[in-house]
């Protein structure tokens, strides 16, 4: 369980990123990650930086993202990285102790539910078995509710 609490601390770091500076931006915007990606265009629309807000915006629009995406994205780091905790300890007792492993699945996908006390979390699950995953196996991947739409387990 305590290798569970770790993992999942690793990931909220790793999920949480850092907003990208214009310097690193500029000199190569594809290496950008995703999660940096939306924190950076966030922050610098925020601040009133509309040329570098602009340039963020054209380089999300190729990965398809929009601002909207960003703002939850966001939104989940800044709320989620206790979550992420919670949902890795969640998803490695339900998974049997097993850590929350990839159990035979080769794709993934991310989940929408609903927790007991109502709240909505997000958690990776492998696409073959249904089963949680490791949460970096959704790294980079849309977070949608279209593999198993609604709010329950």
């Amino acid at each position: 369980m305590r290798k569970s609490v770790c993992a999942a601390s690793a990931i909220a770091i790793f999920l949480g990123g850092c907003a990208a500076n214009k310097g690193e931006f500029y000199a190569s915007p594809s290496s950008v990650g995703g999660w940096s990606l939306c924190r950076t265009w966030v922050n610098a629309h925020s601040s009133g930086d509309r040329q570098f807000s602009d340039d963020l915006a054209a380089e999300a629009a190729q990965r398809g993202l929009t601002f909207s995406d960003c703002q939850t994205r966001n939104t989940l780091v800044e709320v989620g990285a206790v979550t992420v905790v919670v949902l890795g300890v969640v998803a490695a007792a339900m998974a049997g102790g097993g850590g929350g492993g990839s159990g035979g699945d080769s794709t993934f996908a991310w989940d929408q539910f609903m927790a007991n006390d109502g709240s909505m979390l997000w958690a990776c699950r492998g696409r073959q078995t249904g089963r949680f995953a490791d949460q970096w196996r959704c790294s980079g991947l849309p977070m949608n509710d279209y593999t198993w739409p609604g709010p329950r387990l």
